[in-house]
Formats: structure tokens, sequence, C-alpha cells
């Protein structure tokens, strides 16, 4: 009985990635990164020395979500044995089709008393994750 549960949790749990770079979630289909910046003003090891915090946590959330796409898995084949196939998908469909996901990305800002700034980046997750036996979380 205990087995059978734990197989049901399996497939039934949400299937959400965190990485470094943010996290990807399967269920929802979507892609997300947080970019992150404070004023030296507020905090003299912030992650911004000069210039505009608001600019900058965009900047910070757009390169993240670009890594984050770039290293999603995918099947090159389409299908079969994951271990065997599995490649980023930055090597498989290429920079051209990383940035094409990003440039769709919708933004939402957050500003914290201490100046610091959370933007969280958005995306749709490539159909190539999850279509067709892509998904190899």
């Amino acid at each position: 009985m205990k087995s059978l549960f734990g197989v049901l949790w399996l497939l039934l749990a949400p299937h959400v990635v965190q990485t470094d770079w943010g996290k990807i979630d399967y269920d929802a289909k979507e892609v997300s990164a947080v970019g992150v910046a404070t004023p030296t003003i507020f905090s003299p090891t912030g992650g911004l020395s000069q210039g505009d915090p608001d600019r900058a946590a965009m900047e910070d959330a757009k390169r993240r979500l670009k890594m984050l796409v770039a290293s999603i898995p995918v099947r090159a084949d389409g299908g079969g044995d994951a271990g065997a196939s599995e490649k980023k998908f930055v090597e498989v469909y290429g920079e051209a089709a990383v940035d094409r996901a990003v440039q769709q990305a919708t933004f939402s800002m957050r500003h914290f008393t201490d100046g610091t700034v959370h933007v969280t980046a958005t995306v749709p997750l490539p159909e190539a994750a999850w279509k067709d036996g892509g998904d190899v979380r």
C-alpha cells in the first residue's frame, strides 16, 4: 500500500523544478526567473553600485530567464530513453530560439522599503519541453 501511494504521489504531484536561475513549472507550462537589484545607498553590498535599480533588476531577470530557457532539458529525438537522448534546449534549437522565447516574457516588478527591486520574468514553457515526450523532468 505504501509503494502504491508513492507511485500515485509521483504521478499526481506538481512538477516544478527549481534551479539557481529560476523555476520550470511543467504543470503550469511556464518558466520564470527573478532579477534583483539594490541601490548602494541602502546596501553597500547590494547588487547595484550605480544607475537605475529598476533597469538593473529587469536586465538581471532577462539574463536569468535566458540561462534557464537555454538549459531546459528536451529530447532531441522526441521520444525514447530520456537519459540517452536528453539535451539542453539551446543545443537542439539554437541561441535564436532561446532569444525568441525570452522576447515573449511578461514582467512584474516589486519595490521593497530598503530600495531593493525584484522583477519576475515569466514565459510559456517551450513546447519542445513538454510535447511529444519532451518532458524529461
